[in-house]
């Protein structure tokens, strides 16, 4: 996968190499020189990586964030978190949690049954929607392959995939969004 690159700009107190944002960046438009699918899975890894850098549930981060960096897992970015195309995804309380049902559109980095999914949903609380991690082990969560397959490029549909709170990234979405988005804007510029 493309952990051993994916460190750049990561502190290294949190296990990366280093650097900053522009760093991440040559790293993946290095990657593209040799293979544009390589580059995209490396900046979902990194996108993905990003918003556990600045999420503010630490255990997730702690737990999760050793196993992008050394590429034992995979991460992309829900399109919908990124974009203004709105909220595909319901999420319906249950006595346990939520019960989560929709449709992810398509994106990199989707390694069949090594994967994680950052998302928006809207949890009916204070802010108009939060940031959920699932993981590609959860009941009910089908990968769907579409368009580049050397990138690992899927959708999800997501059929009352049980969803519990401890893997919230961020309850207040749009601050995390906000906080990520230009550290974003770097890495793609970097695509080809």
């Amino acid at each position: 996968m493309t952990g051993h690159r994916a460190g750049w700009g990561v502190p290294r107190e949190w296990g990366g190499d280093g650097g900053d944002i522009a760093d991440a960046a040559d790293a993946i438009a290095r990657t593209a020189r040799v293979s544009p699918a390589a580059a995209r899975r490396l900046f979902a890894q990194r996108a993905f990586i990003e918003l556990l850098l600045h999420c503010p549930n630490v255990g997730l981060r702690e737990y999760r964030l050793p196993m992008l960096l050394d590429g034992s897992l995979g991460g992309w970015v829900a399109a919908e978190l990124d974009t203004d195309t709105g909220r595909t995804v319901v999420a319906t309380e249950t006595s346990r949690g939520w019960s989560l049902t929709g449709r992810l559109a398509p994106g990199p980095n989707a390694v069949p049954g090594l994967h994680l999914v950052a998302l928006p949903v809207a949890l009916g609380r204070w802010f108009p929607f939060a940031v959920v991690m699932l993981g590609c082990d959860e009941d009910g969560l089908h990968r769907l392959p579409s368009g580049d397959l050397d990138a690992h490029e899927a959708a999800m549909r997501l059929d009352q995939v049980h969803y519990r709170d401890d893997e919230t990234l961020a309850d207040d979405g749009p601050s995390l969004i906000a906080r990520v988005r230009p550290a974003w804007a770097v890495l793609r510029g970097a695509l080809p």
